[in-house]
């Protein structure tokens, strides 16, 4: 009787312990399950609060003033050009932020649709060139979704826009000398400047909203993508009146 007591006792117990095992692993699943929708439900945020900034209701409500000026005076092929442009632009935009990751490709492309968009707003106050590093696989090679437009809108709505004519927009991808696991992007501008441009600022607080989403979005890829995101702005032309601005982001796959 003794000994049975003890076998019904020590199988009790392994019952207990798997019963505690199979809840050990049911609580850790569900916490790792809840702690991903969470990481979802962010991005997910952050994307969205990325695409406002980027749509923004000034920047569209433009874009369809141009369009009806080139019809009102009957070019034709401005507007369709225009439209064309801006139905893409909207459709890379919208395809952009259903992913976390883009590649070069798809980003130059949706860059400079935006950019022909914001040139025809302001005609003949900048060129622009985008140059991609022979090193660089376009098509394979990524880069944060949603990341570079906010940038490229700062520089030419507050360092191009108060030109009359001359601005200069450069972006250029090139891999860091240091490994092949870090994509560098510079966007620069002969611009106005930081200064310059931080005295004629509006109380909108457009340019505070780009870089909160920009601060959010290392954060999120640090934490969750193992991307370390620095970016670093600084005067292009220190010693002029007009500065000018460089931006510099370092993504970087962290092993």
């Amino acid at each position: 009787m003794g000994i049975r007591a003890r076998s019904d006792w020590f199988y009790a117990a392994c019952l207990g312990v798997f019963g505690l095992l199979i809840y050990g692993i049911y609580h850790h699943r569900l916490n790792r399950l809840k702690a991903e929708m969470e990481t979802t439900r962010r991005f997910q945020s952050l994307e969205l609060r990325s695409l406002r900034q980027q749509l923004n209701p000034h920047f569209i409500s433009n874009a369809m003033n141009a369009i009806r000026e080139y019809i009102q005076r009957e070019e034709a092929d401005a507007a369709a050009k225009y439209l064309t442009d801006f139905s893409l632009m909207m459709r890379l935009f919208l395809e952009s932020s259903r992913h976390r990751f883009t590649t070069v490709t798809d980003e130059t492309d949706m860059l400079r649709r935006y950019i022909n968009l914001e040139q025809l707003r302001f005609p003949g106050r900048f060129t622009y060139q985008i140059t991609i590093d022979q090193d660089i696989d376009p098509d394979m090679d990524e880069v944060p979704s949603l990341l570079l437009q906010p940038i490229v809108e700062n520089a030419i709505n507050h360092g191009l826009r108060p030109l009359s004519n001359g601005g200069e927009l450069n972006i250029n991808f090139r891999l860091d000398s240091d490994g092949d696991d870090v994509l560098i992007c510079t966007i620069s501008d002969n611009g106005v400047g930081r200064k310059i441009s931080a005295l004629r600022e509006t109380p909108s607080g457009h340019v505070s909203r780009a870089t909160q989403i920009l601060a959010d979005r290392q954060n999120l890829l640090a934490e969750n993508d193992r991307i370390e995101l620095s970016v670093n702005t600084a005067d292009l032309y220190p010693e002029r009146k007009h500065t000018g601005t460089e931006v510099t982001l370092r993504i970087e796959a962290v092993t």
